[in-house]
């Protein structure tokens, strides 16, 4: 009996052990292909859209990584954004890879491959979702605190139009259709712009007050 139990749980042990190596083994190579197929990225240049302004002609930025810049990057807007942690990368790029542009690519290409498997199949995979959910809380908080710290700097900079332009129903709707653009462009990525334009199919009474159904 005992040995029958043990053999069965050695069974189940070499099960999930199997698993775990073909869930790393799956992880590892979307890691390695991801890398092979973005690669090149470090060849490339900056972008002449807002890169002008965020990096190559940002002294602040240039400079490196310093405490001047740090401080900064802590405590002035920029650019109408208030993006510290975006700054500061910036500058540990420079400082670590030169004025080019290849450290920034890849960079961004490193911070773009998640790591997988986190959940992984075990029996507890529910659990250890709301434990890793409940990890995100201080997230959201700096979120929703960033949040409003960049509104209050597009508003200095008049970068945010005020609601009788766009009314709030019209902000919702526009979120909302924006979610299901965002799908469809990820699995069709045709017509990909920088901008977008708000949807003609917004009914003309979000677009505000002055407007009527």
């Amino acid at each position: 009996m005992n040995d029958q139990r043990a053999n069965a749980d050695g069974a189940s042990g070499d099960r999930r052990s199997s698993r775990a190596w073909l869930a790393l083994a799956g992880a590892v190579a979307l890691a390695v292909l991801t890398v092979a197929v973005f690669a090149p990225v470090r060849h490339f240049d900056f972008v002449d859209l807002d890169d002008p302004q965020y990096v190559f002609e940002n002294p602040n930025v240039t400079g490196g990584l310093t405490w001047s810049g740090v401080r900064w990057a802590l405590t002035t807007p920029h650019a109408s954004f208030w993006i510290p942690a975006v700054w500061i990368s910036y500058m540990a790029d420079i400082e670590i890879f030169g004025q080019g542009p290849a450290g920034h690519h890849v960079t961004n290409l490193l911070l773009d491959i998640w790591p997988l498997g986190r959940l992984g199949t075990a029996p507890d995979a529910g659990r250890r979702m709301l434990v890793l959910a409940r990890g995100k809380l201080p997230l959201v908080a700096m979120s929703l605190g960033v949040g409003v710290v960049t509104v209050v700097a597009h508003h200095g900079n008049q970068a945010v139009l005020g609601l009788d332009q766009i009314s709030l129903p019209g902000r919702l709707l526009n979120a909302l259709l924006s979610y299901f653009d965002y799908v469809r462009l990820t699995v069709w990525p045709a017509g990909l712009a920088a901008y977008y334009s708000l949807p003609a199919s917004v009914p003309p009474c979000a677009s505000g007050p002055r407007s009527s159904c």
